[in-house]
């Protein structure tokens, strides 16, 4: 079986722990697989979550390395030029830490935008299943409606009966198993049939 997160199909035995070969019986042998699928999706997920985690923490330290950098430039420039003035010294300072709340408001920006787009992968998800759910109900009752006018329908075509005329008063729809067909051949509904015999 192929696992989340590999690439190739690999032959695993279904032995249950201290067991020393496959077990043969179907539950067990489901709930063996269903444990290895559900700890290779919890490895797959936990592995993604720390690639995640280790490309924000290099983010993170970049961010964190260009800060520290700019802030030792200005320092080391300030540091120059203190003895010339010293409001174009304050300045500067003040300048540097703007510059390290920018960065900090970039980092903490990038892990708002990445809490964002987890958010909206789970809820694109969670509509896909609501969709999917409604989807396979509207199929449902679909079907069931199907099935039902289809009963319908035959009930329908096999309840309906034939009629006919009668040759004597001229009545229509009158069923053809109450036409009675006399001596000389005509087709006499029930009521004239009586009166002719009356």
């Amino acid at each position: 079986m192929k696992l989340p997160g590999e690439s190739r199909i690999k032959a695993r035995s279904l032995k249950p722990r201290g067991a020393q070969s496959a077990t043969t019986e179907l539950e067990e042998a489901e709930e063996l697989a269903r444990a290895m699928w559900e700890s290779a999706v919890r490895s797959e997920v936990e592995a993604e979550t720390r690639a995640e985690a280790e490309v924000a923490a290099k983010e993170m330290a970049a961010v964190k390395a260009e800060a520290a950098d700019t802030v030792a430039r200005l320092k080391s420039g300030i540091l120059d030029t203190v003895t010339n003035a010293k409001a174009q010294y304050e300045a500067k300072l003040r300048q540097c830490d703007e510059m390290v709340a920018k960065a900090e408001q970039r980092a903490k920006a990038e892990s708002e935008r990445r809490a964002a787009v987890e958010a909206e992968y789970q809820e694109k998800l969670r509509q896909c299943g609501d969709a999917l759910a409604q989807a396979q109900e509207l199929a449902k009752a679909e079907a069931e409606a199907r099935v039902q006018a289809e009963a319908k329908l035959r009930e329908f075509v096999g309840g309906a009966k034939r009629t006919g005329q009668c040759e004597c008063c001229g009545r229509d729809a009158v069923l053809e198993e109450e036409l009675t067909t006399i001596d000389s051949g005509q087709r006499l509904c029930p009521d004239c049939l009586a009166m002719l015999r009356g």
